[in-house]
């Protein structure tokens, strides 16, 4: 998933940076550019004609001319998985965001940086570079699970950085620096979005949420113009004021979010202390089934708390010192998982030690 996010960005920050340059060159005689934008088209155009057809998820589906009452029922579908529905705002806010702070940057390059079009261009690069490494190390990082305790960090550096980007008095390398290290974190907050959005829904399903879930990102980005132009023109805002309003926004939304699923916050800490003190190798994460019950038993009871760290679901703790069920809510127990040494073939088992520590400790 890292690297789905990371792949496209090569011909943003290409196009990024080669849009600003032809727009100083070609100065006066934007015609030119218009003719190179009009050819590569038609060489993508070209290239589509190979990818390679796939066969249709769901067959019996009818296509809809009211796309607004399909989109309607795809919502619904949405709103039956809270995960999901908290995963579809966070991609909406994620395009927002990304497309406010592009509007914002050229004219804080131009207004407050004086800068020329080519030098503006590099900024954007800038982002998208950020966001490029971030998501590669968000994937790294994750260790082969969608790990949305990133979320909130990803929220955080977004906010401090958006709040470091309305200091006054900033010169073009260390904006260019406070906007890649925002790109960083954004890349964190987005891989695992991303990741949900393909993980959660039904594969029948998962075509028309997912072209749900884009249509309404484009939404965001659609929103974002409007709030710009009454920043700007009604509040009379500059474009310093404007990285501070993103910053409240994204600390609300932060907020929002870790109090409709605290547990994500939970994963965060976890997350840190599974990359800091403590070292844990899992064994078997492949057996935990991906929608069903499971139950995990511990051998010690502590350990268990730091349990919570590697499974790729949700764990929700039993009256009982003897395990933990992991569960849907909506479903039954329906395998079962030992933690111990001598564990059946189907089992996962999940050792941890502190990274000082030569013996493992389970």
């Amino acid at each position: 998933m890292a690297s789905l996010s990371w792949a496209p960005l090569w011909p943003l920050i290409l196009g990024t940076t080669a849009g600003a340059f032809l727009s100083d060159l070609f100065r006066g005689q934007q015609t030119w550019s218009g003719v190179i934008l009009i050819g590569l088209a038609v060489c993508g155009l070209l290239t589509s004609f190979r990818i390679t057809p796939v066969p249709a998820a769901n067959p019996a589906k009818r296509f809809r001319l009211n796309f607004l009452a399909d989109l309607a029922g795809q919502i619904r579908l949405m709103r039956a998985d809270r995960v999901l529905s908290l995963a579809v705002l966070g991609n909406v806010y994620f395009c927002f965001l990304a497309a406010l702070l592009q509007l914002n940057i050229v004219l804080y390059g131009k207004d407050v940086l004086h800068l020329g079009d080519t030098q503006n261009g590099y900024l954007q690069a800038a982002v998208a570079i950020g966001i490029g490494l971030g998501s590669l190390a968000a994937g790294y990082l994750s260790g082969g699970k969608i790990e949305y305790g990133l979320i909130p960090l990803g929220s955080l550096g977004l906010m401090i950085f958006a709040v470091a980007l309305g200091l006054p008095n900033l010169s073009f390398h260390t904006v260019a620096i406070y906007l890649a290290v925002l790109g960083f974190f954004g890349g964190f907050f987005i891989v695992p979005i991303a990741a949900l959005l393909q993980h959660r829904p039904d594969r029948e399903k998962k075509g028309g949420i997912l072209a749900a879930a884009n249509l309404l990102s484009f939404v965001g980005v659609f929103i974002a113009s409007g709030v710009y132009y009454l920043m700007a023109t009604v509040a009379h805002l500059g474009p310093a004021a404007v990285f501070l309003w993103s910053a409240g926004l994204t600390a609300a939304g932060t907020l929002y979010v870790l109090f409709l699923l605290p547990d994500s916050f939970i994963r965060l800490v976890l997350w840190m202390l599974t990359h800091s003190i403590y070292r844990i190798r899992v064994e078997g994460r492949d057996n935990i089934p991906e929608k069903g019950g499971a139950l995990l038993s511990v051998i010690i009871f502590p350990w268990s708390i730091r349990s919570c760290s590697w499974p790729p679901r949700t764990v929700s703790f039993a009256s009982s010192s003897s395990g933990i069920f992991m569960s849907d809510r909506s479903s039954n127990l329906s395998r079962g998982f030992c933690a111990r040494s001598r564990s059946p073939p189907n089992s996962v088992r999940a050792k941890w030690s502190r990274r000082s520590a030569r013996r493992v400790t389970r």
